[in-house]
């Protein structure tokens, strides 16, 4: 198979931008997934959508590009075979796909801050029953926070007693709440998980944007060098 430089360009740029949202995808259901319960689905169900659909591009365009190695054919966009057709349309759903994802990306984390506070407050109140308890301790440990609102709202709690539990601790042991010199984290768990969801949220739209400016870009170029070369 005789590829010309331009499409060899453009068909490693693409795997690699594949790549990079499926990297970033996967990074973010990783870290998303202990606070899921808080912060409601949609941008998880974003960043899956994003890793599957690249993943199902990325094997096809290695599939096509085998092919066309073992077949040793020419194919151009216009008048070629029905898998560069397919790879072709395929790739044009996946920029789709990486441009919704990227601005609802930035649109959804803003409105994640009233599914948070909901959600906090409600598993806070039946803390002492799981899931809940569980679910509680690994959100004040993993984000150094403490109460739904913060320290003082666990003595407005319906469970008894009604101090902090052991997982506000800075310092965190088997009792350490019952200590008289127990230092607590100052941040409320509200706060700190719509901090985390912004920060990461712009981290996880920001890349896919970014991606798709950069491959836009090398299409561009290498079409440039292509027409030039006519």
């Amino acid at each position: 198979m005789e590829l010309k430089a331009e499409g060899i360009v453009i068909f490693v740029s693409s795997a690699l931008f594949a790549v990079v949202n499926i990297i970033d995808g996967g990074v973010f259901i990783g870290k998303f997934a202990d606070y899921e319960h808080f912060t409601g689905k949609p941008l998880y169900v974003m960043a899956a959508l994003l890793t599957t659909f690249g993943l199902l591009f990325l094997i096809y365009q290695l599939g096509y590009f085998v092919y066309m190695v073992f077949s040793n054919k020419k194919d151009n966009m216009f008048r070629g075979s029905w898998p560069l057709k397919v790879l072709v349309i395929l790739w044009c759903v996946f920029w789709a796909i990486r441009f919704s994802v990227g601005i609802s990306g930035y649109v959804v984390r803003k409105q994640a801050d009233e599914w948070i506070l909901e959600n906090v407050n409600s598993t806070f109140e039946n803390y002492g029953n799981n899931p809940s308890t569980t679910l509680v301790d690994n959100l004040q440990r993993s984000l150094s926070c403490c109460g739904s609102t913060g320290q003082d709202s666990w003595h407005s709690m319906a469970r008894s007693p009604r101090n902090p539990p052991d997982s506000c601790c800075q310092s965190y042991s088997s009792k350490c709440s019952a200590a008289k010199d127990a230092a607590f984290y100052s941040q409320s768990c509200s706060d700190a998980l719509q901090q985390w969801i912004r920060t990461n949220g712009a981290i996880f739209s920001g890349i896919v944007i970014l991606a798709i400016i950069l491959e836009i870009v090398v299409v561009i170029v290498a079409a440039v060098f292509y027409l030039r070369k006519q």
